[in-house]
């Protein structure tokens, strides 16, 4: 199923290939968090590992997400897990910059419907992260790194299986 969706989608536009990777992991993929599906408070999935339960908690659609899109040839620099606030729970969403750097389209788990930060006023962004830097965003809208986001263990972690798999 999954690498059928990467063959049809391959020679598609980037935006296409968006809308139809929100929809298609938002659709194959059950809400479970991870006390239920690792019996942990809190474990970061593989695209392998959600691919193999079906199954998986914000980040884990953030994070095969992210990696689809990859597969369908979107450069890693484009693209982001976004860390915030909604309805005052915390929540990561994939963000995409594309051609616009200050103002991604975000995908999200609770939503087929692709739409720019701006336009989220449900979500609060904290900060941000790619495969090297975590950032943040000031009230000014500049972005500033904080660090490595390998300083974050769990997308370490995520790193590191992913290249085993």
């Amino acid at each position: 199923m999954y690498d059928n969706f990467i063959s049809i989608n391959m020679n598609l536009d980037d935006g296409l290939k968006i809308i139809n990777t929100n929809k298609f992991i938002n659709n194959i993929l059950l809400y479970k968090p991870d006390s239920v599906n690792y019996l942990v408070k809190d474990y970061w999935a593989t695209l392998k590992e959600t691919l193999s339960k079906l199954s998986g908690d914000c980040e884990d659609y953030a994070i095969a997400k992210y990696f689809t899109l990859i597969n369908l040839g979107i450069s890693s620099t484009d693209l982001a897990l976004l860390y915030c606030k909604y309805l005052s729970m915390h929540h990561i969403v994939l963000a995409y910059f594309g051609c616009e750097y200050s103002n991604p389209v975000i995908l999200d788990n609770s939503t087929d419907i692709i739409s720019s930060i701006r336009d989220r006023k449900d979500l609060v962004p904290i900060f941000y992260f790619d495969d090297t830097n975590i950032f943040t965003i000031s009230d000014n809208g500049a972005h500033k790194i904080l660090g490595s986001s390998l300083r974050l263990k769990n997308w370490k972690g995520v790193m590191e299986r992913h290249g085993q798999d």
